[in-house]
């Protein structure tokens, strides 16, 4: 079908908030991504046309699908359905979602959807700090400013989640003082690294066995 209109026409239109559901469907078929993309963003768009815009061949128009503000849940648990860029987009949406939503976005079996809430949501940390992917694990270390989970990640068995642990500034003291002594030179550095002009930390550091970690410490 020949689209209606100029495309700067088309454009204002989709953007518009006179927009109508039979204009909205319409445009969401228009040869113009940014007509699409506006179409997408638009808190006039019905979640009949969402849907279908959350499989476009663009991704922002895609991602703005997933993410309209005035989105049911409807489609942003079909957004978690189809997986990829478009439930990650929900889940970096995790501080306004449904309980039900964010229960699902927590369970969801892309990693990346679950990093995503991590970096937006506090109350997902502690949920998520036994995750059994490792990458989520370091993402709730590098993100949370609870001292508890942190005490309990500075102990993981990966060297990537201490290291974030360690690059934390909201880490306790105490957690700081002891992985000042853990076995993974990496994560010693980024104890250092973050902290130069700790007068103790570098005491504690500037004798390691590790150039990076002396050169962190202060040593030459």
């Amino acid at each position: 079908m020949t689209p209606t209109g100029t495309r700067a026409e088309r454009r204002r239109a989709a953007a518009g908030t006179d927009l109508t559901a039979a204009g909205a469907a319409e445009l969401a078929t228009d040869p113009d991504r940014q007509v699409r993309q506006a179409i997408a963003a638009n808190l006039r768009t019905p979640d009949a046309t969402l849907l279908g815009l959350l499989t476009d061949r663009d991704f922002h128009v895609r991602w703005n699908a997933a993410q309209n503000p005035a989105a049911s849940d409807v489609v942003r648990a079909r957004a978690l359905e189809l997986g990829g860029d478009v439930a990650a987009a929900v889940g970096q949406l995790a501080r306004s979602l449904s309980p039900a939503l964010v229960d699902a976005v927590v369970a969801h079996a892309d990693r990346r959807v679950r990093e995503q809430a991590i970096c937006v949501e506090p109350a997902v940390h502690r949920r998520l700090a036994a995750d059994p992917e490792r990458l989520v694990r370091r993402q709730v270390a590098a993100y949370t400013a609870d001292p508890d989970l942190l005490a309990g990640l500075a102990g993981d068995r990966a060297a990537e989640v201490r290291f974030a642990v360690a690059q934390n500034l909201a880490c306790p003291r105490a957690t700081v003082l002891a992985l000042a002594g853990d076995r993974s030179k990496v994560v010693r550095w980024g104890v250092m690294a973050h902290r130069r002009g700790d007068h103790e930390l570098s005491a504690l550091l500037k004798d390691d066995p590790d150039e990076h970690v002396r050169v962190a410490a202060g040593s030459w």
